[in-house]
């Protein structure tokens, strides 16, 4: 919320380089908060599965599910940095009223790619649940390099609200 409040600012004002930097700034400012988010993620995933379950020794199969949450939980924690740029650049787009090319993307990709693909994979190959994990990583990483390309391009500086 802060880049699309100091971005929106900004180009309220007029000042289209302060936006475009505000947004690289919130990320520069922030980045490390994901990485410590992310760091439970990949360094102890056991546990943090183990807290959703309660006493293990009551949840039937439970080692079993954690067994399975492992890996697609470290493969989340690996990208979480990246897809908060995503998520940032995503929000300051939003703040310099740049919604509507956000909409095309974020409902582009999640129905025209993401959901297509997970159906593929899924029940029709049946290839398992560690490929649409991580074609969920390759959808949000699309989504983040479409943000940046945007943002770069700055088409968002002639929007008028």
């Amino acid at each position: 919320m802060a880049a699309a409040t100091f971005c929106g600012q900004a180009l309220g004002r007029g000042d289209v380089e302060d936006a475009y930097r505000w947004a690289w700034d919130v990320f520069r400012t922030c980045w490390w908060v994901f990485g410590v988010l992310a760091l439970p993620m990949l360094l102890a995933s056991g546990p943090v599965l183990e807290a959703f379950f309660g006493d293990p020794d009551t949840v039937q199969d439970a080692a079993r599910l954690i067994g399975i949450g492992k890996f697609p939980l470290q493969m989340i924690g690996a990208a979480i940095v990246l897809d908060s740029l995503g998520f940032i650049l995503m929000q300051s787009l939003l703040g310099v009223g740049a919604s509507s090319e956000v909409m095309l993307v974020s409902i582009g990709l999640q129905w025209l790619l993401f959901l297509p693909l997970c159906y593929l994979l899924g029940p029709v190959l049946n290839v398992g649940l560690l490929s649409i994990w991580g074609l969920l990583i390759v959808y949000r990483a699309a989504q983040t390099l479409i943000f940046i390309e945007l943002w770069r391009g700055r088409g968002w500086a002639r929007i008028r609200v």
